[in-house]
């Protein structure tokens, strides 16, 4: 319910990220939080993270966004592994 009024007040598109962050950005704010409880996150694996979004029904492009990728052809190398 709340996510669907933010959504409405700041008029985001469908075809729009809720939160535009990149890899990079939620990278920092894991290891942030990580620290807070004594671990620590070496990498995330962006790969896996393409696979399952693509599964769960995220458009490539949009994956390309959250990934940060320029070339949409860097974000497909992922996706050929979903067999």
């Amino acid at each position: 319910m709340q996510l669907r009024a933010y959504i409405e007040a700041n008029k985001i598109a469908e075809e729009e990220l809720i939160f535009p962050i990149t890899q990079q950005w939620a990278r920092i704010i894991l290891n942030k939080y990580a620290k807070l409880i004594g671990k620590n996150i070496l990498r995330t694996h962006s790969g896996s993270f393409a696979i399952n979004s693509e599964r769960h029904g995220v458009d490539i492009r949009r994956l390309q966004q959250v990934l940060g990728h320029s070339s949409i052809t860097m974000t497909a190398i992922y996706l050929k592994f979903n067999d």
